[in-house]
């Protein structure tokens, strides 16, 4: 099935977010399927495929389809040179779409100050006003794009600019503001303070998303007046990282009824109160970000949460404190658990029944956060997984009770899934369910005769103390479902990462008699021994009589059977040690 590659019509700004990376990036649709992907998951899927050899096919339906790269225009080669360095003169003269398409496509950022940045946005039409990571564009410069532009932007974006001041930000707003809808200043420095949106508070009738995101130096009354002043409409704001925030600056939120998204991370001024009262004004939170708020309550933030917001999409508390078993069950069984789609509870204390909790009342999460939490343990995380197949991403760093070998396991389980991979390891072995009880997973079905023939059955079936404690730990695993996922978790885990190791783990469970022994003369049956004293005693009783012989004297009957009682009984010792040696060798589990 021919298909190929066109442009999606994407939501808001340009940027969606992809299904399998989870990333925001421009959006790639496949034909006839429809599906939607980043460019960089399709560059990976190009690159599978040309690798392993096989065709290229849609990870969600399957569905074959063939990449048509169509050669580069003269447009596209321009703006490819142009891409790390801007020419000097001669940029107004281009059109106004090649302009536009350079400063969306611009690596070096650095370029845009100057006469170079005033060329290149002279008379442009633009609905996002782009100048992030401009670390070199000064004040006076965000005054003269303000003139130079034909239309008022809608979204102007001067994240990580260094140099941006209050001053600058008037110059933008004073052209803008009557239709701006999004404004991003994260990383802004010591100029500015937040003052030219006091200014402008009143003037922004559609601004719905406001980012301040690391701005240290924005103070709690620019941010009051503002959020009064964009109630009706304000959606999204992010205030992480803003360290002067405080309890007033935050209540002020009760008045936006309307917000969506709140990020307040990092902000260690403020207490549970205040975001008690913003949750309970607004019931429409689909995202809330309070990571490292260090005197928040987590007991009292679930609370509220379970009460007041039914729609939570997105929650993170990491670094939150009190965050225990009955808070995480307490939001789990409510209307907001039913519809979790992320969940960041790192640097907690959750057990175990923590992710039973999110297991049977959060159907549809797929990602969760459980970084540095050490009382889970890897029986349960593996019990968790298992039973969230819906489930693309679960981050266990720095949790001493999981295993980097578990560590990796899980990431490629749960990385499979979003390629449509059937990663289920009781598929693969064909054995059960590891909720199944009485059901080994390691071994899967066989017949009576498979049983006898199987390593394992051997091994079971000998003598030896090896062989005992390995049946003993069969029927603990068959007797409680949990120790059955205990045991299918090692052996999987073995067997996707470890593969030479599992020879060693069959050298181990095999009996000491299948195995190669330092001393070949020694045998494993009673017949050898006998067989070695005979041959010692021929010999020791040829070197005595050529001893006696050399001598010259006729030896007695007698002294001949005492010499040759004396070396069978050298011969009998040395005999019993080897056969004391080979019992201690069958005794211990190692060969």
């Amino acid at each position: 099935m021919d298909a190929h590659f066109e442009a999606a019509a994407s939501p808001g700004f340009g940027l969606v977010e992809c299904r399998i990376c989870y990333l925001f990036g421009e959006p790639q649709k496949l034909t006839p399927c429809g599906h939607v992907l980043c460019k960089g998951c399709v560059a990976k899927l190009d690159q599978l495929s040309n690798a392993y050899n096989c065709p290229r096919r849609c990870p969600f339906c399957r569905h074959d389809f063939e990449l048509r790269h169509n050669p580069a225009s003269l447009a596209d080669l321009c703006i490819g040179r142009m891409q790390w360095r801007l020419p000097t003169t001669g940029l107004r003269d281009l059109p106004p779409e090649i302009r536009g398409r350079i400063l969306t496509r611009l690596k070096n950022r650095r370029l845009l100050y100057g006469s170079k940045l005033v060329e290149l946005l002279h008379g442009l039409s633009l609905d996002i006003l782009d100048l992030e990571d401009a670390s070199n564009m000064t004040p006076e410069d965000c005054g003269m794009v303000a003139q130079i532009l034909a239309t008022p932007p809608r979204a102007i974006r001067v994240a990580n600019v260094s140099l941006l001041s209050d001053e600058g930000m008037k110059a933008l707003l004073s052209r803008a503001a009557p239709v701006l809808e999004e404004l991003n200043t994260s990383s802004a420095q010591e100029r500015f303070s937040g003052s030219s949106l006091q200014t402008f508070a009143n003037a922004l009738p559609r601004l719905m998303r406001l980012t301040l995101a690391d701005c240290v130096h924005v103070e709690p009354e620019a941010v009051a007046a503002i959020v009064a002043g964009c109630a009706e409409t304000l959606e999204y704001i992010d205030l992480g990282g803003c360290r002067r925030m405080d309890n007033t600056a935050i209540r002020s939120l009760t008045r936006c009824c309307h917000l969506r998204n709140i990020n307040l991370r990092g902000l260690w001024k403020l207490d549970s109160g205040p975001v008690v009262e913003v949750l309970a004004a607004c019931r429409g939170i689909l995202a809330l970000d309070l990571t490292h708020c260090s005197r928040v309550s987590g007991p009292e933030i679930f609370k509220a949460l379970a009460a007041y917001s039914t729609e939570l999409r997105d929650l993170r508390v990491g670094g939150v404190q009190d965050v225990e078993d009955e808070s995480v069950a307490a939001l789990a069984m409510s209307t907001a658990g039913a519809s979790l789609l992320c969940v960041s509870i790192s640097r907690s204390d959750m057990t175990p029944l923590s992710l039973k909790a999110l297991q049977e009342h959060c159907p549809v999460l797929q990602r969760l956060d459980i970084a540095d939490c050490h009382l889970i343990t890897e029986n349960s995380l593996m019990e968790f997984v298992f039973q969230m197949p819906q489930l693309r991403v679960c981050q266990v760093k720095y949790c001493r009770s999981v295993s980097t070998q578990m560590q990796l396991y899980l990431s490629q389980l749960v990385a499979g899934r979003s390629f449509g991979i059937d990663s289920s390891p009781m598929k693969r072995l064909g054995g059960s369910s590891p909720s199944s009880p009485g059901s080994s997973p390691s071994r899967g079905h066989h017949s009576p005769k498979e049983k006898d023939n199987d390593w394992n059955g051997r091994s079971l079936a000998s003598g030896s103390p090896a062989s005992s404690s390995s049946s003993a730990s069969t029927a603990a695993a068959s007797s409680s479902p949990t120790s059955t996922a205990a045991s299918s978790t090692r052996s999987l885990t073995s067997h996707s990462f470890a593969s030479s190791s599992s020879l060693l783990l069959r050298s181990v469970v095999h009996s000491p008699s299948d195995l190669p022994l330092e001393r070949p003369a020694v045998r494993s049956s009673s017949k050898g021994f006998v067989n070695n004293s005979s041959n010692n005693n021929n010999k020791n009783n040829r070197n005595n009589n050529n001893n006696n012989n050399n001598r010259g004297g006729a030896s007695s009957p007698q002294g001949a059977s005492h010499s040759g009682s004396a070396a069978e009984t050298r011969t009998n010792r040395s005999t019993l040690s080897q056969t004391a040696e080979l019992a201690l060798q069958r005794r211990s589990p190692w060969p």
